[in-house]
C-alpha cells in the first residue's frame, strides 16, 4: 500500500481523497474509493530538526498543511486528480511565513514573537461577517492567533490559552483546550459591533 515511513501524525477527508502526513514531514493522498495510495509529496515539510506535521485541512479545494518547522503551506489541486498524475501540485502555492518575513525576523501577528514556532495546531473559523479564518496554535504561547484566508492578514488572537492542540468552532462560538488542562469558549460580538472577538465566556 505504501505507507508511511514515520507515525502517522495527523489525517483529512476531502471529497474522494484521505489525505494523511507524519512525523517525518510528509504528505500522503489515498483514493477512498480505490483504497490505495495516488501520491506522496516527500518531505513536504523538511526545515526543522522535528519536521512533523501537526494538522492537514482543506480551505477552498487547498490542502493547507502545519507542522512543527512552524510553516503553513498551501497546495493547489491539480485539474483532473489522480488521473493526470497528481491530486495535488507537488510544490506548494504558498508559504507562510514567507521568507521575506523569516529573513527580518517577523512572522506577523500583534505582538508576534520569535519568528518560526511550531505549530501545534489549525482551526477553520468564519467570523460574523462569513468571513473565513485560520486559527493557529504556536508552541510556546499563551493564545491563538488569527488570520484572515487566503490573505494571512493579522485578525488578532484568543488569549490566555496556553499551547492549544485541540479547538473547535461552530457558529458565533470557538473552544480551545490547552495543555494545562483548561478548555475555553469565546463568543463572537455582532457583526456591526465589532469584528473581534468577545471575551472568553466560559472556562473549565
Amino acid at each position: 500500500m505504501g505507507g508511511h515511513a514515520q507515525p502517522v501524525s495527523c489525517l483529512c477527508i476531502s471529497g474522494p481523497w484521505l489525505f494523511s502526513a507524519d512525523f517525518g514531514g510528509t504528505i500522503k493522498v489515498w483514493s477512498l474509493a480505490q483504497g490505495s495510495l495516488a501520491q506522496t509529496l516527500e518531505k513536504a515539510h523538511s526545515d526543522a530538526r522535528v519536521p512533523a506535521i501537526t494538522h492537514l485541512l482543506v480551505c477552498d479545494s487547498h490542502l493547507v498543511s502545519a507542522a512543527l518547522d512552524g510553516r503553513l503551506k498551501v497546495w493547489t489541486p491539480v485539474e483532473g486528480g489522480a488521473g493526470a498524475g497528481a491530486v495535488v501540485a507537488e510544490t506548494p502555492a504558498f508559504v507562510w511565513p514567507e521568507l521575506e518575513a523569516v529573513q527580518q525576523g517577523k512572522r506577523g501577528g500583534r505582538g508576534a514573537p520569535p519568528p518560526l514556532a511550531g505549530i501545534l495546531a489549525v482551526q477553520g473559523v468564519t467570523d460574523p461577517e462569513g468571513k473565513a479564518l485560520l486559527a493557529v496554535s504556536f508552541n510556546g504561547e499563551k493564545c491563538v492567533r488569527l488570520f484572515e484566508w487566503p490573505t494571512f492578514n493579522d485578525r488578532g488572537t484568543f488569549a490566555e490559552v496556553v499551547n492549544a492542540r485541540g479547538m473547535a468552532a461552530i457558529g458565533q462560538f470557538f473552544v480551545a483546550g490547552d495543555e494545562r488542562g483548561k478548555i475555553k469558549v469565546w463568543r463572537y460580538k455582532a457583526a456591526a459591533q465589532s469584528r473581534a472577538a468577545d471575551a472568553s465566556v466560559g472556562a473549565f
